[in-house]
């Protein structure tokens, strides 16, 4: 989540409907892929039967990003809503946030003398 350096105070809602406060978040960066084409004028190091093959490799696409979600109380969703797509949307008093994602899981847990708490992991589109 770019420009946020912690949870505090910060607000989230999924396709419009509001998740909550945050009390966590972790953020599993872009992936990309890669692909080999060294062809036959590639660059041989060293000679005699020491001698390797410099392979060439570019990027083909990245993953967007995962993000995995904690916070205060229950999540409203059920197991239909998995597969949902929607704007994520980040809000805090001096920043805010959103990109276009799927709600790939939730879970929901509670303690004795403690708060509910949900989470919710989002994979971003890429769009």
């Amino acid at each position: 989540m770019p420009g946020f350096d912690s949870s505090h105070g910060v607000s989230v809602s999924f396709a419009g409907v509001a998740i909550g406060y945050l009390t966590g978040f972790d953020d599993e960066t872009s992936a990309g892929s890669l692909v080999e084409y060294t062809g036959s004028s590639a660059s041989i190091l060293g000679s005699g039967s020491s001698s390797r093959l410099l392979r060439r490799y570019d990027c083909t696409s990245i993953e967007p990003m995962k993000l995995s979600l904690t916070f205060h109380g229950a999540p409203s969703y059920t197991q239909n809503d998995v597969g949902a797509k929607g704007t994520l949307s980040f809000s805090a008093p001096n920043n805010s946030w959103s990109a276009q994602a799927i709600l790939t899981g939730w879970n929901h847990s509670g303690r004795a003398g403690r708060f509910s708490e949900g989470s919710a992991t989002f994979q971003l589109t890429g769009g």
